[in-house]
């Protein structure tokens, strides 16, 4: 069922809840109306019957109260006979005021299904409000990111929820902005854009170490078991320009230097790594240096 064809029928319950909550005040009228009633006998003396095919044939009866006899004319459906006795009401305070029955207690059961219904509308106007304030950031819980530039990042809806203004169907194609979505990549970019960046001058590789030297400062090494994850950067005619590694915090990243061929510096770390750690992270990316 959709949000218009809720709201509608959560309004009907409300509108026919409020008609039925307001007929208690009738319901206790009538009640308070034949508090005063009293019971007695009335003996009929006269019958008319029914000619017109209504069902109901005038009757005239005689009841007493205290010493005196009052007439009563009235309609009764039922098969009566002169003589027959008929149980009626008549009011305390009006002892010429009578009728055949007392209303019963059932009428109350029309205000309370009034509350029912009521209830049941804003119940149903409630969690449609609520759902609708579902956020952006909810939607985005169970999307996948496949692919991605310095604006926009392009993602795919891997679930089927309400539609919002962005993530209509599944399996939907959808861009938005950035800033918009929350997802571990961008977590890792935050912390290369914090982590230290140091560019060597000469390296080398020996054993389970990198040798290498930053201009004006001591020769330093790299324990390999350290790098966690590897970045090869290519330029748009296939060539390696950089080789990155990041060790903890830091990013060390290795280009080309005099006497220094980074294609079998690649290669080298690459096999050496793969002993090493064959899980490491292996990345190639694609820019201009």
């Amino acid at each position: 069922m959709t949000n218009k064809e809720i709201s509608v029928r959560s309004l009907v319950f409300l509108v026919i809840g409020i008609l039925l909550v307001l007929s208690l005040v009738i319901c206790i009228n009538i009640v308070n109306g034949e508090k005063d009633l009293v019971a007695t006998n009335a003996t009929v003396i006269k019958i008319k019957e029914d000619k017109d095919g209504t069902g109901k044939n005038d009757i005239t009866a005689v009841y007493d109260v205290g010493k005196t006899t009052y007439q009563y004319n009235f309609y009764y459906k039922d098969n009566i006979k002169v003589d027959d006795e008929i149980k009626i009401y008549y009011h305390e305070k009006d002892v010429t005021s009578v009728q055949v029955s007392k209303t019963s207690k059932l009428i109350f059961i029309f205000p309370i299904l009034g509350i029912a219904l009521c209830i049941l509308g804003l119940f149903e106007l409630f969690s449609k409000h609520k759902d609708s304030e579902k956020t952006i950031e909810e939607s985005e819980i169970k999307a996948r990111i496949i692919d991605e530039d310095d604006k926009t990042k392009t993602f795919k809806i891997i679930n089927n929820q309400e539609k919002s203004n962005y993530t209509k169907t599944e399996e939907e194609i959808a861009e938005v902005p950035v800033k918009n979505i929350k997802d571990k990549k961008k977590k890792d970019d935050k912390e290369a854009k914090i982590a230290n960046k140091i560019i060597p001058s000469s390296y080398k590789i020996e054993d389970e170490k990198i040798i290498y030297q930053v201009k004006g400062k001591r020769i330093q090494e790299i324990s390999l078991p350290k790098i966690s994850k590897i970045i090869k950067t290519v330029n748009s005619n296939k060539e390696l320009i950089k080789v990155t590694t990041k060790v903890d915090n830091n990013l060390f990243i290795f280009t080309y230097m005099q006497n220094i061929d980074l294609n079998e510096f690649a290669d080298i770390l690459h096999n050496k790594m793969k002993k090493i750690n064959d899980d490491i992270l292996e990345e190639i990316e694609y820019k201009e240096w």
